[in-house]
């Protein structure tokens, strides 16, 4: 296994299409020795990556406890094999929590496994349990009874979205269900909805324990608690504060330490004398690699893990590259988008990354520190402009030395979104080895104190002005929305005197853009920047004048995707398939400047 950030890296399963990527924290020396071992199930979607970083944290807590802990990013998701729209999800992930539990007991020697499941990834795990998973305990918050309850919350939140007239529609021509700009195809779908954990039977359940947590007060699911009752699993229900605030953004995302210390405690209390598992009677672990070998588009592409050393801490990255044949010259960073961890947004990195790996061009995505899987501390993301410090585009640069370091190839083509554009931009500015910067949603080109006062500023005037409270009048304006711009008003009144100080600045440090513009213009650095509708940078160059001089230069392509769809983190999918086309485009244009294997498509581009 490949230890990477303070945790142990590998692949499981054997079976191509639906093998797990798996992160394991192995307990702490110094700890009391445990016979349990604690296998984390995720939820879906946003939960998923709003709570990521704190699933994180609370494996290492557990780890430092004694308790070795495996986090899994299953089939289709995060950095598991697959997508979501491949068949027979439903019944891969069940298999994989199998599979998940089997390994951990065998590689720790424990003699119980505990399964700490969190919305449905706890409901995959009581119906992998019921199904013969050596899973002996169960640790469920948030945890629906009916696979049925479940997509019903997921539809009415998908529901919410496209009620919103810049949103996509919930559901796609095929059946497949979005939701926060995460699939779930019409066969998963009905697959999820036929679970109903009532309607199965856990056997030994005498020989099990079960610790079901509240919901910041809200009671867990009756028909859970009766069907463990009826197994005979031994029941403690607890409280569950901070769920919500876990599931905030990224970045504002809090750890729920008391859950954390009352899950450590339950798991320490003194297990039924019997296990319903034993290693006579379990079947041979999944087999663990430290690389995946798939297929992409028929072509051979191999994923690997790594760390990278900084003094913060390890950063986290994974290099999807050509398993065979010829590699192209350049090599292609996707950078986090704010906080988001490296699968980048709705796991668009992973669908970029395999598919250019298959074209023969090696594609690093990494965690910068802080953030996903990286090292480092995570405290100072309360605040947007935490993101936006000279010290990230330092980390890029070291990550370019460390990747050139490793055998890649040094003219590199640098991806994000929101602060990760952001990076990219400043690292090209600083490194004539950058060719290229893809640029998606950049929130700012050069940030300054009274750069949110500015924009909020704007919304004085929308308050003041008529037609607003028409467009209330006639329902085309939420109350909610209302209530905002009134609120951002008021803040940007309060601000005042910060944003005239900082408008000052500005006019005496002159036109940045236009110098940066100059700086990557001689080094002929290609410059992409794609904007959805409703982006306040998209608005602010238009109206100075600068988005015009920005397309007079020889290397810059700005890529305005009009309404009425609009994200910044690009949830729908009719977004989502644009930028692919756009990133896609870019990328051929490198190729072709960099004299790798290109087709018409790109030469064409260059013209």
């Amino acid at each position: 296994m490949t230890k990477v950030a303070g945790a142990r890296a590998q692949y499981l399963g054997g079976t191509p299409g639906d093998r797990s990527f798996a992160l394991l924290h192995e307990p702490d020396a110094a700890a009391p020795a445990r016979d349990v071992a604690v296998l984390l199930c995720s939820p879906f979607g946003n939960d998923d990556l709003c709570t990521y970083r704190v699933r994180r944290e609370w494996a290492q807590q557990l780890a430092a406890a004694g308790f070795a802990t495996l986090r899994v990013d299953l089939p289709g998701c995060g950095d598991g094999e697959g997508g979501p729209r491949d068949p027979g999800r439903a019944a891969a992930w069940t298999q994989a929590l199998d599979g998940a539990a089997r390994w951990l007991r065998a590689q720790t020697g424990c003699a119980r496994v505990a399964a700490l499941g969190i919305g449905l990834g706890g409901l995959l795990a009581c119906e992998a349990a019921s199904a013969g998973a050596p899973i002996d305990d169960l640790v469920l918050w948030a945890v629906p009874a009916r696979g049925r309850t479940f997509v019903r919350e997921l539809r009415a939140l998908a529901r919410l979205e496209a009620a919103n007239d810049t949103a996509a529609a919930a559901q796609s021509d095929d059946g497949a269900l979005a939701s926060a700009g995460y699939v779930l195809s019409a066969e998963t779908l009905a697959a999820l909805e036929a679970l109903d954990l009532a309607q199965r039977t856990l056997p030994d359940g005498t020989a099990r324990r079960a610790l079901l947590l509240e919901r910041d007060g809200l009671a867990p699911d009756p028909r859970l608690r009766t069907m463990l009752d009826e197994a005979g699993v031994a029941v403690t229900v607890a409280p569950g504060p901070g769920y919500g605030t876990m599931v905030a953004e990224p970045h504002r995302a809090l750890a729920p330490r008391e859950v954390f210390e009352t899950v450590a405690a339950w798991l320490a209390e003194p297990a039924p004398a019997s296990a319903p598992h034993t290693d006579a009677d379990a079947a041979a672990p999944p087999p663990a690699e430290e690389a995946l070998e798939l297929v992409v588009d028929g072509t051979p592409v191999r994923e690997t893990p790594f760390a990278i050393a900084r003094p913060s801490g390890e950063l986290f990255a994974l290099l999807s590259e050509p398993a065979e044949g010829e590699r192209a010259p350049l090599t292609l960073l996707l950078l986090n988008a704010g906080a988001q961890r490296h699968i980048g947004p709705n796991r668009m990195w992973v669908e970029i990354a395999r598919r250019w790996a298959a074209r023969g061009v090696p594609v690093v995505r990494v965690d910068l520190p802080g953030i996903g899987d990286a090292q480092g501390e995570d405290d100072a993301w309360g605040d947007d402009e935490g993101f936006y410090v000279e010290r990230f585009t330092d980390d890029t640069l070291a990550v370019l030395d460390a990747l050139q370091a490793r055998g890649l190839p040094p003219r590199f083509v640098l991806g994000g979104l929101c602060s990760g554009a952001y990076w990219s931009f400043h690292a090209a500015l600083r490194d004539e080895r950058v060719a290229s910067a893809l640029m998606l949603n950049s929130r700012a080109l050069f940030w300054d104190h009274g750069l949110d006062a500015r924009r909020e500023a704007r919304n004085v005037s929308k308050v003041v002005n008529p037609v607003t409270w028409l467009k209330l009048l006639r329902g085309r304006i939420t109350r909610e929305r209302a209530r905002l711009v009134l609120r951002s008003a008021l803040d940007a009144l309060l601000g005042l005197p910060a944003r005239l100080a900082a408008h000052r600045r500005r006019r005496v440090a002159g036109d940045e853009l236009a110098h940066a513009l100059d700086v990557l213009e001689a080094r002929a650095t290609a410059l992409v920047a794609v904007f959805t509708a409703s982006e306040p940078l998209l608005d602010e160059l238009e109206r100075s004048g600068k988005l015009a001089r920005m397309r007079e230069r020889t290397h810059v392509w700005v890529e305005a995707i009009p309404g009425p769809l609009s994200s910044h983190t690009l949830e729908p999918l009719p977004l989502q398939g644009a930028v692919h086309g756009i990133v896609d485009d870019a990328l051929e244009r490198e190729l072709a400047r960099a004299g790798g294997p290109a087709d018409a498509r790109a030469q064409e581009a260059l013209r």
